[in-house]
């Protein structure tokens, strides 16, 4: 029963929430195998070759942590980019080098009265 209870507050949550801005990305592993037969294994991120076993993290605008594993590249949004955003009427939501700022719509340099979000 408490299973239950809870799907339908989170599918209430989900229905009733009209800004959610959150993501993940995944990429295969790429092989190639040179003219001389070794092979390598690799993920690959806007063009850069990233080993198996690495991980980075992407600033603003993008903020993304990444990891590459022998599954593949999967990188997933944090800060502003994994938050569940539901600004205030009349404010809204800024990414502040990947946290999240509410300001008025008339006026982008003032903070709304709202709390700010911090995820990550």
């Amino acid at each position: 029963m408490v299973i239950h209870i809870s799907v339908v507050i989170l599918l209430l949550i989900s229905v009733f929430t009209p800004y959610i801005y959150s993501y993940c990305i995944q990429g295969p592993v790429v092989t190639k195998t040179s003219k001389f037969g070794t092979v390598e294994k690799y993920c690959e991120y806007d063009g850069l070759k990233i080993f198996i076993g690495s991980s980075f993290r992407l600033a603003a605008p993008k903020c993304m942590d990444c990891r590459c594993t022998k599954q593949g590249l999967q990188c997933c949004g944090f800060g502003f980019a994994a938050a569940i955003v539901v600004p205030t009427e009349g404010c809204v939501a800024l990414n502040d080098a990947c946290k999240v700022v509410f300001v008025k719509k008339t006026n982008a340099s003032e903070l709304c009265l709202s709390t700010r979000l911090d995820n990550k």
